[in-house]
């Protein structure tokens, strides 16, 4: 499959393109060798082969995935798991200036990474950072919806993360509302993103590969 350059070149200028999105675009370009570059050598790349400027939030969340797939950082080091949590959501890492992250933000970029690259378990200091977060927002930590219990459990992630969470909506508690529905709408837009540059074939792999197909489709129409 190849890569439409006008499609391609409009969604790497708009600021809400995902992160999976971007890396299903580096990868089909340059295979993995884009994981060895700098954050400029991949901008001067993309703008010489799709004539396009890349967002500042499109290079951000492209920063962050360098980060989050090259490196172990975002499961041991709060300080990662915040910035890029952020890029991943917003396009803005903050990090240079401390913001702590919304609960629903760190579930969606755990959710996002994990369609990316198999989960390492999360180290004491982002496990404790998240109980704090959540109980800032009025939440109870000890009971959170499936994709956080996999944060705050110090053992390896289960292969199932993104199913248990999408498939056990009925299971989450009231207080999980919200939750449940930024995440449904984050992936309504993750698979729109997909269509809109005829890559639904490589949405679809990416989906059988972890064995969301099904339950995602689901997911769509029960939102």
């Amino acid at each position: 499959m190849t890569l439409d350059r006008t499609k391609v070149k409009k969604a790497l200028e708009s600021p809400k393109t995902m992160a999976v999105v971007l890396y299903t675009i580096l990868n089909m370009q340059y295979g993995e060798e884009w994981l060895d570059w700098d954050p400029a050598t991949i901008y001067l790349e993309l703008r010489d082969d799709f004539n396009a400027e890349p967002s500042s939030q499109v290079l951000d969340r492209i920063s962050a995935l360098l980060v989050a797939v090259s490196t172990g950082e975002f499961f041991v080091r709060y300080e990662a798991f915040s910035a890029i949590s952020h890029a991943l959501n917003t396009g803005e890492p903050s990090f240079t200036i401390f913001d702590p992250v919304e609960v629903e933000e760190a579930g969606w970029a755990v959710t996002e990474l994990s369609l990316i690259r198999d989960l390492l378990p999360f180290g004491y200091s982002v496990r404790q950072y998240l109980r704090q977060m959540l109980q800032a927002d009025g939440y109870d930590a000890e009971r959170p919806p499936p994709v956080l219990e996999h944060v705050l459990e110090a053992k390896d992630p289960s292969s199932n993360v993104v199913r248990d969470l999408i498939a056990d909506r009925t299971l989450l508690q009231d207080q999980w509302q919200e939750f449940d529905l930024y995440i449904s709408e984050q992936l309504k837009d993750l698979a729109y993103q997909f269509h809109d540059l005829g890559l639904a074939d490589e949405l679809n792999r990416l989906l059988n590969e972890k064995d969301l197909y099904d339950v995602l489709s689901e997911s769509q129409q029960a939102g």
